[in-house]
């Protein structure tokens, strides 16, 4: 979504959609998206404003969620059985110092944890796509059926 809003902002100058923050690559850090997708929102009269305050919600979600979701993609995880028998997820992390340092960051999941964690992620997953099927079809992109539309200029 927001890669082609910028390439839209990007194509058209003068145009008052135009946001003069925003390059044409978007970013991959996780808070510069944050930041850009909400920009993106933010233009008044824009093609998205309209979206504003439902994607808001799932951004703040988004949000939320993603000191775990780093964890996950990015530490080493491993699974241990306590004394207790239960059974908990650990996450290690270094994270880079701008002094040139680490500092070691961990985490601990109960299954009864995740288990819920991935309830929440699968409600605002729905959401998305929810929301993304919104925008679509309010841009003509697909039909009420959900099939692509032909633009004349596309190929075939």
């Amino acid at each position: 979504m927001s890669s082609s809003c910028l390439q839209t902002f990007a194509s058209n100058p003068g145009d008052s959609l135009n946001i003069v923050s925003l390059s044409k690559k978007f970013p991959h850090r996780a808070e510069s998206r944050f930041r850009g997708v909400r920009d993106i929102l933010a233009v008044k009269n824009g093609p998205l404003f309209h979206f504003k305050n439902p994607a808001e919600q799932l951004l703040n979600q988004w949000q939320d969620s993603e000191r775990d979701r780093h964890m996950m993609a990015h530490g080493l995880l491993r699974i241990a059985l306590h004394k207790n028998e239960r059974i908990f997820i650990h996450g290690h992390l270094l994270k880079a110092r701008k002094d040139g340092g680490f500092d070691a960051e961990t985490m601990r999941w109960s299954l009864t944890t995740l288990q819920a964690k991935t309830k929440r992620a699968a409600a605002y997953s729905a959401g998305w796509f929810m929301l993304c099927h919104a925008i679509h079809s309010q841009m003509g992109w697909i039909n009420q059926k959900g099939i692509p539309v032909r633009l004349p200029m596309s190929d075939p």
